[in-house]
């Protein structure tokens, strides 16, 4: 699962991808065009570089509790998460919480992703579906003030059905 370009499956044995019907956000941005929905737009692509914005979610150096987070259309049955990380930066998914909420945000699910081996993507499969999922949040935990506590994300699907 280290796929860099091109678009994202819209299903997956039989399930939608429900993430960019959604209205996502994040806790901060690091600048105006790194904003929350470049991580649901539907595709791998993801200019990256020094000195120039990016076309992935970036939250700030500052921010002391960086989340992303993805309000479903509907509340959904989920099988499955997939996330990738910005191209390049693999070590800035380390330290995630990924937590399934209901619509009154009570928590449904929640799984720590060390990835201590930097993978540059990742998916937490469910060996059942859970229901009645509304919103799905990365949080990360911050370790230090720099670029590399923020929170990258270049994709997040959510497949399931409505």
């Amino acid at each position: 699962m280290n796929k860099a370009s091109g678009n994202t499956p819209r299903e997956l044995n039989g399930l939608e991808d429900l993430a960019p019907q959604g209205k996502a956000r994040q806790s901060s941005n690091y600048n105006s065009e790194m904003k929350a929905s470049n991580a649901i737009r539907g595709s791998f692509h993801s200019q990256k570089g020094f000195g120039g914005s990016g076309t992935y979610s970036h939250t700030s150096a500052n921010d002391n509790a960086p989340f992303w987070e993805v309000a479903l259309k509907k509340d959904s049955n989920v099988s499955e998460v997939h996330i990738y990380g910005r191209p390049g930066y693999a070590r800035r998914l380390k330290n995630l919480k990924v937590v399934l909420l209901d619509s009154d945000r009570s928590i449904l699910l929640e799984k720590a992703w060390e990835n201590e081996s930097q993978w540059g993507a990742f998916s937490m499969k469910l060996l059942n579906n859970l229901a009645d999922v509304k919103i799905v949040r990365l949080e990360k935990t911050k370790l230090g003030n720099s670029d590399e506590t923020t929170l990258n994300i270049n994709v997040v699907q959510v497949f399931g059905r409505v």
